[in-house]
């Protein structure tokens, strides 16, 4: 089973316009009634000193591309990542919606549905037995959110992707899947900053700021591997990973690689 190609390059290009997200409202207003399946590499994806020293340093060059009043307040127009947050999606496995009490019981199932897609694509051959990899390639500022793009050396996060298809193959010829996976991204990424409305900063100035300044330093800020050694199965109850880490209720299921 070859896995599928990964991209090393977001669909949408750098950007020179940048958009509110509604979502970040709700994590400023720390609402905790959503609901979606995520499986997810490394949550904090950073657990070693030197690389949470290597963020905290990324955050701080990133910073001098915007002007002061989009990190001012509260609730700062710019919302920068912190550490605990962090994380690579291997796969969407049910979207972000607002959770309705009358609708529990479905949502017992749905999850109940994905543990088990879960351990059929960790049950396959090809399903990776050492753990994950990440060597910064680069990093991006778009429209809707600021990334970092990784390159996964060990080929495990591909296979996991692939195991998951498969998996969904398997349970869809045996009439057994009542629900199908949302979406696997194409791209190795962790998002660090959303915009809770439109910036002050100039776009243009910013990303030419960013181009000059942040990009150049990548490789050098990062410049050791990241190594995974665990995976996730998460219930948002908060968008974009910002709730409390709870085994069995945010966090569903842990899986050791490696």
């Amino acid at each position: 089973m070859a896995p599928a190609e990964i991209s090393s390059k977001p669909k949408d290009g750098p950007a020179t316009s940048f958009y509110a997200d509604p979502l970040v409202t709700s994590i400023y207003g720390r609402e905790s009634d959503f609901i979606d399946l995520v499986l997810v590499a490394g949550f904090p994806l950073l657990k070693q000193p030197q690389h949470i020293e290597a963020y905290q340093s990324f955050l701080q060059l990133v910073k001098t591309c915007l002007d002061p009043k989009d990190l001012k307040g509260l609730q700062p127009t710019a919302f920068l990542y912190d550490v605990p947050y962090l994380h690579v999606t291997i796969a969407t496995l049910y979207p972000l919606q607002k959770r309705s009490s009358s609708s529990e019981t479905v949502y017992t199932s749905i999850q109940n549905y994905f543990l088990k897609l879960l351990q059929v694509a960790s049950d396959l051959p090809d399903w990776p037995k050492q753990a994950l990899q990440l060597e910064i390639d680069s990093t991006q500022l778009g429209a809707k959110a600021g990334i970092l793009l990784w390159k996964e050396l060990s080929g495990g996060l591909a296979a996991m992707r692939e195991c998951l298809r498969v998996a969904e193959d398997t349970l869809i010829q045996k009439d057994e899947a009542p629900w199908k996976i949302h979406s696997i991204p194409g791209i190795i990424h962790t998002t660090f900053i959303r915009f809770s409305k439109e910036p002050e900063t100039n776009g243009e100035a910013l990303q030419a700021s960013y181009q000059s300044k942040v990009i150049p330093a990548i490789s050098s800020i990062f410049s050791e591997p990241v190594e995974v050694s665990e995976i996730h199965l998460v219930c948002e109850t908060t968008p974009y990973m910002h709730m409390i880490k709870e085994e069995g209720r945010t966090v569903l299921k842990t899986m050791k690689v490696g």
